[in-house]
C-alpha cells in the first residue's frame, strides 16, 4: 500500500484540476476549458464518483515557464487593447454626435440669417428704387417751376416794357410823376398785383 500512495501522490504532481489550473495560471475556470476544447492544455476525463472531471497535465500549462507568462501578458494586452478600442470608439461616436447636432444648429442659424440678409437687401432695394422715384418727381417738379418761373418773368418783363411805353406816351406833371397816377411799386411788378 505504501507504493500506491506514492504513485497517487505522483500522479496528483503530474495532474491538477481544472479549479488548480485556472488558480495556477490566474484565469476563470471556463478559459481553462476553452484552452482544453481548443487544444492549448492537454487534459483526460476522469471518472470520479458520478461525475465526469478533467485531469490536466501540469507539463502542458507552462507554469513556471516563460513562454505561458508571455501568453497570458498577451491575452491581458489583447483585452486591454480591445477595451480601449472600445472606449474610444465609443468616445468618438459621442463626439462626432455633439458635432453633428451642433452642425445641424449652425445650419439653421445660418439659414435664419441667409433669409433675414435677403429680406433686409430686398427692402433695402425697394426702399432704394421708392427714393430714386421721389427725387426723379422732385427734379421734375423743380424743372417745371423753373420753367413756370421764367414764363412768369418773362411775361413780368412784357408788362413792364409795355406799361414803360404807355407811361412814356404821357406827359408828366411837375413833380415827375406821371399824369393820372404814380407808377407801381417795385413788388408788384415782380409778383404781378
Amino acid at each position: 500500500m505504501g507504493e500506491d500512495r506514492t504513485e497517487v501522490a505522483q500522479q496528483d504532481k503530474e495532474y491538477v484540476t481544472v479549479g488548480e489550473a485556472a488558480k495556477l495560471l490566474g484565469v476563470h475556470r471556463n478559459t481553462i476549458h476553452n484552452r482544453i476544447k481548443n487544444g492549448r492544455i492537454r487534459a483526460h476525463k476522469v471518472i470520479e464518483g458520478e461525475r465526469e472531471v478533467y485531469r490536466i497535465e501540469r507539463d502542458s500549462l507552462d507554469v513556471g515557464r516563460t513562454s505561458a507568462d508571455v501568453r497570458t501578458l498577451d491575452a491581458q494586452r489583447t483585452t486591454a487593447g480591445e477595451e480601449l478600442s472600445r472606449m474610444i470608439a465609443t468616445r468618438l461616436d459621442e463626439i462626432v454626435r455633439d458635432y453633428t447636432h451642433q452642425l445641424g444648429d449652425l445650419r439653421e442659424e445660418l439659414g435664419a440669417e441667409r433669409a433675414r440678409r435677403e429680406m433686409a437687401e430686398s427692402t433695402l432695394q425697394e426702399g432704394m428704387a421708392a427714393e430714386r422715384r421721389r427725387r426723379e418727381e422732385a427734379e421734375r417738379e423743380r424743372d417745371e417751376l423753373r420753367r413756370e418761373l421764367q414764363t412768369r418773368g418773362r411775361q413780368q418783363e412784357a408788362h413792364e416794357a409795355a406799361e414803360e411805353q404807355r407811361s412814356m406816351g404821357q406827359p408828366q406833371s411837375a413833380t415827375g410823376g406821371a399824369q393820372g397816377g404814380a407808377r407801381r411799386p417795385w413788388w408788384r411788378r415782380v409778383i404781378g398785383r
